[in-house]
């Protein structure tokens, strides 16, 4: 037997709680216990058996609702349950020690799932007293038991076992009674049912046959009515007919006049539109030439500003090397009265330091020549510094004519580009308008055309039905008075026929009738639909004109506004570049002046150990 499961099994300690789980498990191994326990108000079976661990699976089995939950104690969880009575954990007590498992078993409802697990109590539902069955467990013998006390203990077992099967029997034949009173008593409400339904059946029917029969008779008053309308109806139908043909023509003429109208305008707002763009082009032209020619106008005199920057550096450097020849013959002079001074505290010392300085020539020399190279170094740097910085100066000179020349062009391209694009666009607008007019007028021939010839296909069909229905009538007053000398039986059933088929006749034209006006009907809605479907698409065209013209003059408007930027951006370029062109000048002089401290610091230096070595 397999069922639902409800959980997953885990293991429970001493006297803790224990818990299992609900699972769909295959009942295949053998029980080597069986018991059966009342849980939650229902019956179970209860089945020991034993895995290949060792471990005993409790299976709780209930017959009504098929349900079934698994507990599995292992051989530790046993040992600590029956720690203060190990004799249960033998064979000969094993029976015992099941029983004293199943009282303590209960269901647990936790979160809508059921779980069967192990209490620290004994439970109700055993069929007998927990206090009774702890002291039968109480008296089992501690020590070994003799063959008697075996065959006793081997009895009450196999009477247990009889009583318990005996149980299991009786509860079977109760379940499969109830389940014999329950399928008699669904067996007689299906039978009251189907009674039921089949009184309900026939009353259905007489009911349907009575509305049937009523609305038969209501059917033949309704086509009565219909033959005594049929005269005015025939009456005022010729007259509709001329009356819609009148309208319909009307119709058509004021649509044609408003198309026509509507063409006109719209080639007036077109020519409006076109000498608009073209003054708009025009001022646009005009705008290009000024700002050319200011754009000349800026270029000359930024290549004036910097003829004349040149000419100041120039002289800025003619300047600053006649200043430098002065500053060092100032200092040359300055330094030349030092060593003087220098000299006689030399001579004067000479004599004390002669030892001192004996001992430290080799380390002079030595630094001599590392101050030389360095000198020599310094000197190379700062040359290839300045001739870096004029590299740069020509680079960013030569880079921003190219991008001027570069800009120019690009602006050229793009006028010539939207010149052709508007062109181009003015010529498909014209040919789109063309294409649409000719398309409304043959669209209008065809409507005209498709309505006079159903109007003459109508009229002609009328006039048959007409003219048959005459002649008919004809031949068969002609023929009841040739008639009318034969029996009178023939005659009544020849009228009777000819009533019948005159019904048929009348009722056939009605259908006729009715049918052309409904397709006539349906004719003029289509024809009223493609009316409007054009009239829709012409303001629909027009829209699309209006909106097209109002982005191209949100572009112009757009273009104009990234010039300006473009100009702007280009003015702070400028103010940025003559900014950094100042921070430049004034980092080269201050680099010059530190150049020229230090030389003068080596030049001292250098006179300083000239006259020293002079002195020694």
């Amino acid at each position: 037997v397999s069922t639902q499961s409800h959980g997953a099994s885990s293991t429970a300690k001493s006297n803790d709680e224990g818990k299992c789980c609900a699972c769909r498990v295959k009942m295949s191994d053998e029980p080597i216990f069986q018991h059966g326990k009342k849980l939650h108000h229902e019956y179970y079976f209860i089945n020991v058996t034993q895995d290949g661990n060792n471990a005993f699976l409790f299976n709780a089995y209930s017959p009504k609702t098929a349900l079934q939950f698994l507990y599995k104690m292992s051989l530790e969880e046993r040992q600590d349950l029956f720690q203060s009575q190990p004799e249960l954990l033998t064979d000969a007590f094993r029976d015992r020690m099941f029983e004293y498992i199943i009282e303590r078993l209960d269901l647990q409802v936790e979160d809508g799932m059921a779980q069967l697990v192990l209490r620290s109590e004994p439970t109700a539902g055993m069929g007998n007293d927990p206090a009774a069955n702890n002291k039968l467990v109480n008296k089992i013998p501690a020590g070994r038991l003799s063959y008697a006390e075996r065959m006793r203990l081997k009895r009450e077992n196999e009477l247990r076992e009889q009583q318990r099967e005996r149980n299991i029997q009786l509860k079977e034949e109760n379940l499969r009674r109830r389940f014999i009173e329950d399928l008699e008593l669904k067996k007689k409400q299906e039978a009251a049912k189907a009674a039921e339904r089949a009184e309900r059946i026939e009353r259905e029917k007489v009911e349907r046959k009575k509305a049937e029969e009523e609305d038969r008779q209501a059917r033949q008053q309704k086509a009565l009515q219909y033959l005594q309308k049929q005269d005015t109806r025939d009456r005022k139908i010729s007259e509709l007919e001329q009356k819609r043909a009148e309208r319909n023509f009307k119709e058509i003429s004021e649509i044609l006049e408003e198309a026509k109208r509507e063409k006109a305008a719209k080639e007036a707002r077109i020519q409006e539109a076109v000498l608009a763009r073209k003054e708009r082009e025009r001022v646009a032209a005009e705008n290009k030439a000024r700002e050319r020619e200011t754009m000349a106008l800026c270029d000359a005199k930024r290549e004036d500003n910097i003829q004349a920057r040149k000419l100041r550096q120039k002289e800025r450097e003619a300047e600053y090397l006649a200043s430098r020849a002065l500053a060092i013959e100032e200092n040359r002079a300055i330094i030349e009265e030092r060593n003087k001074q220098k000299a006689a505290w030399l001579e004067a010392e000479r004599l004390r330091k002669a030892e001192e300085l004996h001992a430290r020539r080799e380390k002079q020399q030595a630094w001599e020549s590392i101050e030389e190279q360095r000198l020599r170094k310094d000197l190379e740097r700062e040359k290839a510094r300045a001739l870096e910085e004029l590299e740069r100066v020509k680079m960013l000179k030569q880079t921003k004519t190219e991008q001027i020349a570069l800009e120019m062009e690009k602006k050229r391209k793009l006028l010539e580009d939207r010149k052709r694009q508007a062109e181009e666009e003015v010529a498909a607008r014209r040919k789109h308008d063309l294409d649409a007019q000719a398309l409304a007028e043959k669209r209008n021939r065809q409507v005209k055309a498709k309505l006079e010839d159903r109007a003459s296909r109508h009229k002609q069909y009328a006039d048959y039905i007409r003219d048959a229905n005459l002649k008919r009538l004809q031949e068969e007053e002609k023929h009841k008075m040739l008639l009318d000398e034969k029996k009178k039986m023939q005659d009544e059933e020849e009228a009777r026929l000819r009533s019948e088929r005159l019904e048929t006749e009348q009722i056939y034209l009605q259908r006729q009738l009715k049918r052309e006006e409904q397709i006539y009907d349906k004719e003029r809605q289509r024809v009223k639909t493609e009316l409007d479907k054009l009239s829709e698409f012409k303001k629909t065209a027009e829209q699309k004109q209006q909106e097209q013209e109002a982005r191209i003059q949100a572009m112009k408007d757009q273009r104009i506004k990234d010039e300006e930027e473009k100009a702007r951006l280009a003015v702070e370029k400028k103010q940025q570049w003559q900014e950094l062109e100042v921070k430049r000048q004034e980092a080269v002089q201050r680099r010059e002046q530190q150049r020229i401290q230090r030389e003068l610091e080596r030049m001292s230096s250098q006179n300083a150990s000239q006259q020293a070595v002079q002195v020694v």
